[in-house]
């Protein structure tokens, strides 16, 4: 099991936890996501094309998050991004059997 997959596990098991952006924004770059810091403040849009579709998401796949300080991640919000990682990781994964 990698690293990443641990961390997914720990944010999974741990949702209270706060982790660094930092550490949340490697995880997101490593699964595609698009990140636009342009918003301003501390609400970041994150983008797939794979949650196109899916409820809870955007036309383009996109949702707001908002980082802590400009340095950590809400444990409600980290629920948000590992759902979406999942489902990204469901679509990459069908898509590799075809």
């Amino acid at each position: 099991m990698s690293r990443r997959d641990k961390l997914i596990n720990h944010w999974k098991s741990n949702p209270n936890s706060e982790p660094p952006w930092i550490t949340v924004e490697a995880v997101l770059i490593y699964y595609e996501f698009e990140i636009d810091k342009n918003g301003g403040g501390s609400h970041f849009q994150i983008r797939h094309p794979a949650l196109i579709g899916h409820e809870g998401y955007g036309e383009t796949g996109e949702f707001t998050i908002a980082i802590k300080s400009g340095k950590t991640v809400k444990g409600w919000v980290l629920r948000d991004i590992v759902e979406a990682i999942e489902i990204v990781g469901e679509v990459k994964d069908g898509a590799e059997e075809d």
